[in-house]
């Protein structure tokens, strides 16, 4: 597998198969791309937020198609901190059953724990790396981690030492 590390502005969607992004146990830290207008009263919109269910954490959902958006669920916003590091190894691997499963050619994503946390970036290279060495794959082909804007060569060094 190849791991790229490019600069935030050089991505582009139409280079990739799937993108992760990071997401809260009831969705609310995700950006959507088409802006849904609410229908029913307000008073049906509270109940509904009322009883909606949490979304586990550790889960990843699928959304879309290319590229597909898998919403890492890492967060929950009712704990501090609201990442933990079990969640974000979770994701992790699921994220790369998905990829082998749906063949994923071209993976990007961020940090986990780190977009919306602080969660330190080198327990995530560690957790990325355990994750790569434990399986097999040969999907994805490649995989375009998103560093976050404050990550400078150390970093990057770990994570290609990590990922091996």
């Amino acid at each position: 597998m190849n791991v790229l590390v490019p600069a935030q502005e050089t991505l582009s969607l139409a280079n990739i198969d799937a993108l992760v992004i990071e997401q809260d146990t009831h969705l609310l830290l995700g950006v959507d791309e088409v802006i849904r207008y609410p229908r029913g009263s307000l008073s049906d919109l509270v109940r509904e937020a009322e009883d909606a269910k949490a979304i586990q954490p550790g889960t990843v959902l699928p959304r879309g198609k290319q590229p597909v958006r898998l919403l890492a669920v890492v967060h929950d916003l009712d704990e501090n901190p609201s990442w933990r590091p079990e969640w974000v190894k979770q994701a992790l691997a699921t994220v790369f059953r998905f990829a082998v499963g749906r063949k994923v050619r071209r993976l990007a994503m961020p940090v986990l724990g780190a977009v919306h946390g602080q969660m330190p970036i080198e327990a995530f290279a560690t957790f990325l790396a355990q994750n790569l060495q434990q399986t097999e794959m040969d999907f994805p082909e490649r995989l375009i981690l998103l560093a976050p804007p404050d990550a400078d060569s150390e970093f990057i060094a770990k994570v290609f030492a990590a990922t091996g």
